[in-house]
């Protein structure tokens, strides 16, 4: 725990900055997997189809 004050700053900051990029980095790792299964499917107009939306996501 810590004791100085930009300590419990700095911890409060890493925590909003973490719950702030959780949904995003889930989304990034969803959008990566569906598109690696659809190239291993062989599922090429699928692949394509999401493929805007997993750039936007990374």
């Amino acid at each position: 725990m810590p004791i100085i004050k930009s300590a419990i700053k700095r911890a409060r900051q890493n925590t909003v900055r973490q719950d702030r990029r959780k949904p995003v980095k889930s989304l990034m790792k969803t959008m990566m997997k569906k598109m690696e299964d659809f190239i291993k499917e062989g599922k090429k107009d699928e692949a394509l189809k999401i493929l805007p939306e997993t750039h936007k996501a990374i």
